[in-house]
């Protein structure tokens, strides 16, 4: 396919290979990249942090501008636990794993877990190619992909693989995920729709799904200290 040799942007070539052959070879060349610097952006919401996917660890940043003077919060998700804390402060308060929703981040972020939405990946059942992208200045390729919940929950790490179970029980459609792999196929950025139950997009008056973008800027990264709390 000629659209998938194609030298885009800032010149790093683009993932090679059939969109299924890419696209099921992503979540693995992501992990074995190393810990990565990420964010994550839903409406007013923003996260910064790092995310170790081979120890299913992350710590987060978040920050809620639409909501004046909200003090930023920290979050630390080990496995299936979470904790938070506000900035500045020492001790952190465990988050209830049935309140967190399907995904365990906190409330308008749930569905932007990176460790599940890479998982989530895993049980692409349909991809297509949507084009050639930019994502923080590395060329990529966008995918769509339709994720069957059951095949991704068999093939998930031990920490997601009860919630995308989870999820398939409460679902019948695939989840469509857009997924961009740059040259080396590593996964650049994941759109995942806010609400992974519904067969219907959320979407606003653009008629754009409403999802939460993680983007992975940065691989190889120092992760610090990501142990659970004592």
């Amino acid at each position: 396919m000629a659209l998938l040799a194609l030298v885009v942007g800032c010149g790093r070539t683009s993932p090679t290979g059939s969109p299924t052959e890419v696209v099921g070879a992503a979540p693995d060349a992501t992990v074995a990249a190393g810990p990565a610097q990420i964010t994550i952006e839903r409406f007013g919401l923003r996260a910064e942090g790092v995310v170790d996917l081979a120890r299913a660890a992350t710590r987060l940043t978040v920050t809620d501008a639409s909501t004046p003077g909200a003090a930023p919060v920290e979050v630390l998700a080990v496995g299936d636990r979470a904790w938070s804390r506000p900035v500045g402060t020492s001790a952190w308060t465990a988050a209830d794993p049935e309140a967190a929703g399907l995904l365990s981040l906190p409330g308008g972020l749930r569905s932007g877990d990176p460790r599940s939405a890479v998982d989530l990946v895993r049980g692409a059942s349909r991809v297509t190619v949507f084009g050639g992208l930019q994502v923080q200045a590395t060329s990529t390729i966008r995918y769509d992909v339709f994720s069957d919940p059951v095949a991704a929950s068999r093939a998930a790490s031990p920490a997601t693989a009860p919630r995308l179970l989870a999820l398939a029980g409460q679902v019948s459609h695939s989840i469509r995920v857009d997924v961009y792999v740059d040259g080396d196929r590593r996964i650049r950025r994941l759109e995942v729709p806010e609400d992974l139950r519904s067969a219907t997009p959320v979407t606003r008056p653009d008629t754009n799904r409403v999802s939460a973008t993680i983007d992975f800027v940065r691989f190889g990264v120092e992760p610090g200290d990501l142990s659970p709390p004592a």
